[in-house]
């Protein structure tokens, strides 16, 4: 599953976004971007850049994984998230597996 988590200064001049993909078992960066503008009339450019599918691209802008910036509530939100997706899977299947069951006992009760 995929998780895009995006961050905006307050003069919403500068964004940064950190995309993920997670797997169950792992946590993997896919990619972050740091984008500027000069004013808010302008559209945001490109400053720092990393891509997970291109780990060892050194270009101009490009990050190695150890430079990304990590704040504590970009990694806050995302546990946040992945827990609540999880919980509504499985409770989604747990309620599902209920049902199930109930109509199994309903019909073997009507046949007898």
């Amino acid at each position: 599953m995929e998780y895009l988590v995006e961050r905006t200064d307050k003069d919403i001049l500068t964004l940064a976004k950190w995309s993920f993909w997670y797997t169950g078992d792992n946590l993997i960066l896919r990619a972050y971007r740091l984008y500027t503008r000069e004013t808010r009339r302008h559209g945001y450019k490109i400053v720092q850049d990393y891509d997970g599918s291109r780990p060892n691209d050194t270009g101009r802008g490009k990050l190695k994984k150890k430079e990304v910036p990590f704040p504590y509530q970009v990694m806050d939100e995302l546990k946040e998230r992945i827990t609540h997706d999880a919980v509504t899977l499985v409770g989604n299947t747990w309620a599902d597996h209920q049902e199930r069951k109930n109509e199994l006992r309903m019909r073997e009760e009507e046949q007898s």
